[in-house]
């Protein structure tokens, strides 16, 4: 596949995208199988032209997801899926998804655009807070010897 401009990605999806896995022919027939695509790795600060992108490491949904911070606006793809988590994927890390919040929280913005919805930045502290929450609420289950 010929690209005019270059292809970013976090440097854990660099080998990925050279090499794609073959994927479930029913994913297949939704969107094919997906060809070798030789990729730049992101950078922490990337500008284009007149706008500035600040690139933050934010993996949980994934190993190698990446959010985008782009004049006080937070691009943040999966990292908050929904205001209450009703599904959970084998290779999610919640552990790793409240390390990511918590760093993204460090920054200034006003809203976050996720892949499903849109939060003012309230509400991705709240999904943190609700988190935490699950999570105690799981060691204290743990804790009783419930598995």
């Amino acid at each position: 596949m010929f690209f005019s401009q270059p292809v970013y990605a976090s440097r854990e999806s660099l080998e990925i995208l050279k090499n794609p896995p073959k994927i479930p022919e029913y994913r297949q027939i939704v969107w094919g199988q997906p060809k070798p695509v030789h990729a730049k790795p992101l950078k922490n600060r990337m500008e284009f032209e007149d706008v500035t992108v600040e690139v933050i490491e934010t993996p949980g949904h994934s190993f190698d997801h990446v959010s985008f911070l782009i004049d006080e606006k937070l691009f943040s793809g999966e990292l908050v899926i929904a205001k209450r988590q009703m599904v959970c994927m084998r290779e999610e890390d919640y552990i790793a998804t409240i390390n990511s919040l918590k760093k993204v929280l460090k920054f200034r913005f006003d809203k976050a655009y996720g892949g499903t919805l849109i939060l003012k930045r309230e509400k991705v502290e709240e999904y943190l807070n609700y988190l935490l929450e699950l999570k105690k609420k799981a060691e204290e289950l743990y804790s009783e010897g419930k598995p």
